[in-house]
């Protein structure tokens, strides 16, 4: 008898809690559809876009997104002055204005992922860059201009392959540029991942007239692109208005050769290439850099050691030879005839060379450079001859940085104990380390071990600078 009262008690309270949690599952409101459901397409590029806003790093936009309650998968494609390096998928969200921007790399495909928000935050960064270090970058200031900063958004140019973006925004100025001929130039200035064009004309022009000449109606492109937006900021006549002549950094272009001839290993720069251009303003000839290279060629000669990391020691003998040999590069300042080193120790030798090289040029570039930006030439009305003083000049700067390097790089300890040997030397201790435990793994008893330089290496201008004064 009390075993049935029992079961039938039992059987009451499962019966409750399962009316008690079928009442509460009722009660229970469900989840909202995520906003990345609403989209039942096979477009590629929206299906990369959803799997980027499902990684962790994009959490944050995700829930952003959500709170906007719809979202118009059916893009547009855009060229913008925020990412000049490939293009940009713009999504509308909800009703209120608000985008999603996807940029996408057109070298590597990588996508980025910005709100509005996010974006016009980026602008008003750039925007603040662009007036905190523009009157800071030399000594030639173009007094008479106007400068602005144009911001760009482009859209259908789905015909066109990212290799010509950068001549679709070209031929966009070519008609501002045809409307003020000689007295304006085009420069671009990157500030982080933003890519803005810098105006500069005649004085008195205002930003409204800027903006009106970018966005002619005949446009030459104007069937197969539409001009989405154009800000223009700036002015003529005071601080705000005038720009001092960027410095392009240096464009280094290092080769590497391997060979197998004897000989000692070399790294030789070729002489500075300055790319620029002579314009009048005011009366007068500047020059503006457009870009300056420089070359270095290494070569790696291979012919004179033997590497025990392609031809191991074959004996104790050869071991301690190799050892001794290697532990000494430093304080002899080089290898033994046909003796033992490593194409990797080479390499870093060569490669402190190129350091050296590189602190050079990019210590005196930046003076010789707004050197160059302060040549004034009076307007002669012979514009052959003004342009052909104006050229002279550049190649004068051209010579003297070349000059300035060869003068301190004579300088430069390349003997024993000096800094090119000491890279060498830690790149060899590794040699060694694994020539002593080949030894063990033999049984091939050995001497000696790794050397430890007694320089600093990290700084290659350890000599004063030879002092550089304008001679123009």
């Amino acid at each position: 008898m009390k075993t049935k009262q029992y079961h039938k008690a039992t059987g009451l309270i499962l019966l409750g809690l399962l009316l008690l949690f079928g009442c509460k599952r009722d009660q229970l409101q469900p989840a909202p559809p995520s906003l990345l459901s609403t989209y039942h397409g096979t477009d590629k590029m929206v299906l990369q876009v959803i799997d980027q806003l499902q990684q962790p790093a994009n959490r944050a936009i995700l829930a952003e997104l959500e709170k906007q309650g719809s979202i118009n998968w059916g893009y547009k494609t855009l060229i913008t002055s925020r990412f000049i390096k490939g293009y940009t998928l713009r999504f509308a969200l909800g009703s209120s204005g608000n985008y999603l921007d996807a940029e996408i790399d057109a070298k590597t495909g990588e996508i980025k992922l910005f709100t509005k928000e996010m974006q016009l935050s980026k602008d008003q960064q750039v925007r603040q860059h662009l007036q905190n270090t523009r009157l800071k970058q030399g000594n030639g200031t173009l007094n008479d201009e106007c400068v602005f900063f144009v911001f760009f958004e482009i859209h259908n140019i789905d015909n066109f392959s990212p290799d010509l973006w950068e001549s679709i925004i070209k031929i966009l100025l070519c008609d501002y540029l045809a409307v003020v001929g000689g007295n304006l130039y085009v420069q671009e200035v990157y500030v982080e991942s933003s890519n803005y064009l810098i105006i500069v004309a005649p004085s008195g022009t205002t930003a409204e007239q800027v903006e009106m000449d970018l966005r002619p109606d005949n446009h030459p492109l104007g069937v197969y692109m539409d001009v989405e937006s154009i800000s223009v900021i700036g002015g003529c006549g005071d601080e705000n208005g005038t720009v001092i002549q960027d410095i392009p950094p240096i464009t280094w272009r290092p080769t590497t050769v391997i060979s197998t001839e004897t000989g000692k290993s070399q790294t030789l720069p070729s002489d500075p290439i300055i790319n620029a251009t002579p314009f009048k303003t005011g009366g007068f000839w500047k020059i503006k850099i457009n870009f300056i290279t420089v070359a270095v060629r290494m070569i790696i000669r291979t012919g004179s050691f033997r590497d025990p990391y392609y031809n191991p020691p074959q004996s104790a003998y050869e071991a301690n030879e190799a050892i001794n040999e290697m532990s000494d590069y430093f304080s002899r300042g080089g290898i033994y005839e046909n003796g033992w080193s490593t194409v990797d120790a080479t390499k870093a030798h060569e490669n402190y060379h190129f350091t050296e090289i590189k602190a050079i040029y990019e210590h005196y570039w930046p003076q010789m450079a707004a050197c160059l930006n302060s040549v004034q030439l009076p307007v002669s009305g012979n514009d052959e001859a003004d342009k052909a003083l104006a050229e002279t000049r550049v190649r004068q700067i051209a010579g003297s940085l070349k000059g300035f390097y060869n003068g301190y790089q004579a300088l430069l300890s390349d003997g024993a104990g000096g800094r090119p040997y000491a890279a060498g030397q830690l790149e060899l201790n590794k040699a060694i380390t694994m020539v002593k435990q080949l030894a063990d793994s033999r049984g091939w008893w050995t001497t000696g071990g790794p050397t430890i330089p007694n320089v600093d290496i990290s700084n290659p201008t350890y000599q004063p600078f030879i002092p550089f004064n304008c001679p123009f």
